[in-house]
């Protein structure tokens, strides 16, 4: 009979947290690590993308550990085509100096570069960053103004100290 509450208990504990993780970010969102990531389909200029998640309060994705970009390449099982990714970093401010756009940190220790990556190719001015599946999704410098899909990262909600619902 112990037994039996205490498995009933254990369940109740192990519902709640994962009720609590499915919380953590709005929907549309997926949750890891204490952020949500909100996948941005439409594709837009690097700038205009750092700008649709500042304005929902979230930056462009920084990517600081191997099991995160993992986490985001995860998201992208599905792509079949050419599909490049803006993520957070460049070097516009000083060429090959990638630091993460929001608080110009050195992109440092973690970095996930496809071989002769990044080239600033033909000088072209390849000052951001991108995930690029024909790459298995590696990073890519790429030109700022070229149009591609996003993703936008914030602190989960449960983390934030805000209050839904």
């Amino acid at each position: 009979m112990a037994a039996g509450i205490i498995a009933v208990s254990l369940l109740a504990v192990l519902l709640q947290f994962s009720q609590t993780d499915a919380q953590a970010c709005k929907e549309g969102w997926e949750h890891f690590n204490g952020n949500c990531y909100g996948y941005g389909d439409t594709p837009v200029s690097w700038t205009e993308a750092a700008t649709i998640c500042s304005v929902i309060g979230a930056t462009l994705a920084e990517v600081d550990s191997e099991e995160e970009n993992e986490f985001l390449v995860g998201l992208f099982d599905n792509v079949t085509s050419s599909t490049r990714v803006w993520l957070g970093g460049t070097d516009i401010l000083n060429e090959g100096n990638w630091v993460w756009v929001s608080n110009r940190r050195h992109i440092f220790p973690f970095q996930n570069w496809h071989s002769n990556q990044p080239s600033d190719s033909n000088s072209a001015g390849e000052d951001c960053l991108t995930m690029y599946s024909s790459y298995k999704f590696q990073w890519d410098d790429a030109q700022c103004d070229k149009v591609n899909t996003f993703i936008c990262e914030k602190k989960s909600e449960e983390d934030s100290g805000v209050i839904v619902g």
